[in-house]
């Protein structure tokens, strides 16, 4: 399985990750204590934010599907916006579970990853004869 995006790189995908993180994290940190209105507002904020990084970096994805997976941030922040009050920290093991599934997808992509190495028509006829018997 390989990347069919030329501009791919993990340290591309990671910083962008990290800066994801970072932004989740801080909507719900800006949104401790505030008003129900102040975090409507807030939450249409920080989710275009999200979704206009995600739009722009769109060639740093492994694939469309990581692609728009990393896409439901913004609509989380989005939803999360209109949560009138915001009091605790559990935020963190949302955003654990978050990071969790898009680091292990991630990580199971680049471990499926091969390397293209040329098939000769004499492997080719081989693998088919096996096939056959």
């Amino acid at each position: 399985m390989h990347s069919r995006n030329r501009k791919y790189s993990p340290l591309r995908w990671i910083m962008l990750s990290q800066v994801l993180l970072a932004l989740y994290l801080g909507f719900f940190h800006a949104a401790l204590g505030k008003s129900p209105t102040e975090i409507i507002l807030m939450g249409l904020v920080f989710s275009t934010l999200a979704t206009g990084i995600v739009v722009i970096c769109r060639d740093v994805f492994f694939n469309r599907f990581e692609f728009w997976i990393h896409l439901v941030i913004g609509l989380d922040i989005f939803c999360e916006g209109f949560i009138p009050y915001h009091e605790s920290l559990g935020f963190y093991y949302c955003a654990f579970a978050f990071w969790s599934v898009f680091w292990a997808y991630h990580g199971f992509l680049l471990c499926c990853q091969r390397p293209k190495t040329a098939i000769t028509p004499t492997v080719v006829n081989r693998f088919e004869q096996s096939r056959i018997s």
